[in-house]
């Protein structure tokens, strides 16, 4: 095999394992590869704990009830506007279609880059007739 042929072989081997690898490591996602104290540090604060600092005798009133005093067909017109709500769907089984084919296309185009790739650097060579030696 020739120097030039090896390289450009191996180029192709190389952008064609990248290629098929990218999705594979992609689909693993969501791994959390920090140390445990970098994700402790990186979590959003606990809420602290509040010491309630009113009286003895304004803490035992319960919190203020807010009372509704609107008509109940004026309550019930204000709360149902006759539009169902939006419900956010999500399929079954989690596996997200769109993202998959995204990823498809991405190591498909890869594959196309390493192939181009590997026929512009591979070289056709015609061999020339032998011309006898005159002795």
């Amino acid at each position: 095999m020739r120097p030039r042929t090896r390289l450009a072989t191996t180029i192709a081997v190389a952008f064609g394992s990248a290629a098929l690898a990218g999705p594979a490591i992609a689909a693993t996602g969501g791994q959390d590869m920090r140390s445990p104290d970098a994700v402790e540090a990186a979590a959003p604060p606990r809420p602290a704990f509040q010491q309630d600092l009113r009286s003895p005798d304004a803490s035992d009133v319960p919190a203020q009830v807010v009372q509704d005093l609107r008509s109940p067909d004026a309550a019930d017109s204000a709360t149902a506007d006759g539009v169902a709500p939006a419900v956010a769907t999500q399929s079954a089984s989690g596996f997200d279609w769109s993202s998959a084919a995204i990823g498809a296309g991405g190591a498909l185009g890869l594959v196309a880059i390493a192939l181009g790739s590997a026929l512009a650097l591979h070289r056709r060579h015609e061999t020339l007739p032998h011309s006898p030696i005159a002795h």
